[in-house]
C-alpha cells in the first residue's frame, strides 16, 4: 500500500482560484501469480538428493514485487517432508506452494507433484557353483538351496528365486 497527497486546484473563466488537499492511497489487492511443476528427485549412486523449493515454481509475478523478493519468502516445511530424502521417501507426493506478497498479504498457491525414485542397481553376488547332496526326495526343497550370496543394494529390494 502506498499514500501520497495531491494538492487539486480549479479555475473559473474569470481566473479565481479554489485548492483542496487529497489524501489518495493505494491499497494492492492483486495476488501474486505463481505457476509449478512437477518434479522429479533420484537416488543414486553418487547420494540422496536435497529439495529445492525453487525447482517446483516454474514462474512467479507479482505487480508490487520483484521474483527475488517474492522467491526469499518461501521456506520448506521439513515436518512434513525433509529436505534431506533417503530410500523411506520413494514415491510420489503432493507439494502445495504458497505465494504472498508483502506487506500485503494477497495469497496464491500451486500445488505439483514430487517423485522420489531409486536409481541405485543393486549388486548381486552369487556363488560360481552350488553342490547340493540330498539324503532323499522328501527333504529336497529347490527354494532353500543358497544361491545368493550377497546383495548390496542402497534401497530395499524383493527378489524372486
Amino acid at each position: 500500500n502506498s499514500t501520497f497527497t495531491k494538492v487539486i486546484t480549479v479555475e473559473d473563466r474569470h481566473g479565481a482560484t479554489s485548492s483542496c488537499t487529497s489524501t489518495i492511497t493505494v491499497i494492492d489487492k492483486i495476488a501474486p501469480d505463481i505457476q509449478c511443476q512437477d518434479v522429479r528427485y533420484a537416488i543414486t549412486e553418487s547420494g540422496n538428493p536435497v529439495i529445492d523449493y525453487k525447482d517446483f515454481i516454474a514462474s512467479v509475478s507479482d505487480n508490487c514485487m520483484t521474483e527475488s523478493e517474492i522467491m526469499d519468502l518461501y521456506s520448506w516445511d521439513d515436518s512434513i517432508l525433509p529436505l534431506n530424502l533417503d530410500c523411506s521417501h520413494v514415491g510420489v507426493y503432493n507439494i502445495k506452494l504458497l505465494s504472498v506478497d508483502v506487506p500485503n498479504q494477497n495469497l496464491r498457491s500451486c500445488e505439483a507433484k514430487l517423485r522420489v525414485v531409486n536409481e541405485v542397481v543393486p549388486v548381486l553376488s552369487c556363488p560360481e557353483s552350488v553342490t547340493v547332496h540330498i539324503s532323499s526326495a522328501i527333504d529336497f526343497d529347490p527354494t532353500k538351496i543358497p544361491v545368493v550370496s550377497a546383495i548390496s543394494p542402497q534401497c530395499e529390494l524383493t527378489y524372486d528365486w
